[in-house]
């Protein structure tokens, strides 16, 4: 699996990962896979798939081997509006097949949905295999959602009331 990913939760050398299911819709909750962080977070581990929803296109992850000081990113439950300033935090492939560089790709929102699955549609660059990294809001510098699939152009995230709703 090829992706991205943010931790959730931190409770010493225990993370919590949300990430989209598209990023792991090979594998079967519980299998254990490598994780990657970059080297200042820890490197390389393994984590252990606790959850997957489909129809939500989201999943978390459990890595009980960071023992570095992680901070989580926060979920904001502030309304998201047309036109609010955001942007997408991910690692993209530079080579096969290290993913060592992050990047911050800024946008806006265009559309907003709210369905099952709340799509927050935004303006953001998205690179290869950024799928599951957090859209953040500015100035709050908190997760407004997990980007998903990118269809015709659209780049799409999953929105924090969809994520509570899944848990």
């Amino acid at each position: 699996y090829k992706g991205n990913g943010f931790i959730v939760h931190s409770d010493g050398g225990t993370k919590l990962i949300r990430t989209s299911q598209h990023v792991v819709k090979t594998l079967a909750v519980n299998v254990v896979v490598p994780t990657y962080f970059s080297e200042s977070c820890g490197g390389k581990t393994n984590a252990r798939l606790l959850f997957v929803d489909a129809d939500r296109d989201l999943a978390l992850l459990q890595s009980d081997g960071v023992h570095r000081q992680i901070e989580p990113i926060l979920l904001t439950d502030e309304p998201t509006r047309y036109g609010n300033k955001l942007f997408l935090l991910t690692f993209f492939d530079m080579d096969e097949p290290i993913v060592v560089c992050p990047g911050t790709f800024p946008g806006e929102i265009t559309l907003h949905e709210p369905n099952l699955v709340e799509i927050i549609r935004g303006s953001y660059t998205v690179k290869p295999r950024s799928l599951g990294a957090p859209v953040i809001t500015i100035p709050s510098c908190e997760a407004v959602g997990v980007n998903i699939d990118a269809h015709v152009g659209m780049k799409g995230v999953v929105s924090v009331r969809t994520i509570l709703a899944a848990l």
